[in-house]
């Protein structure tokens, strides 16, 4: 059994990952981890949420009230 932690602003969520080899494991993480930093090049003005990041939103979504 592996756990894989997928951090957050201010939390970590821990995931149970089963059947997944070292090798697998390790290309998540490093997917992770630059998905991660192009987020955090994104200016914060225009930067989604990390979890509309993932799903494939890439700037923020823009709503005009009036």
């Amino acid at each position: 059994m592996r756990l894989l932690v997928d951090f957050l602003a201010d939390s970590a969520i821990l995931f149970e990952v089963r059947d997944m080899t070292d090798n697998q494991f390790r290309q998540i993480a490093i997917i992770r981890k630059t998905q991660m930093r192009e987020w955090k090049a994104i200016p914060e003005s225009t930067r989604p949420t990390w979890e509309q990041f993932k799903r494939g939103l890439k700037v923020k979504k823009v709503t005009f009230k009036g």
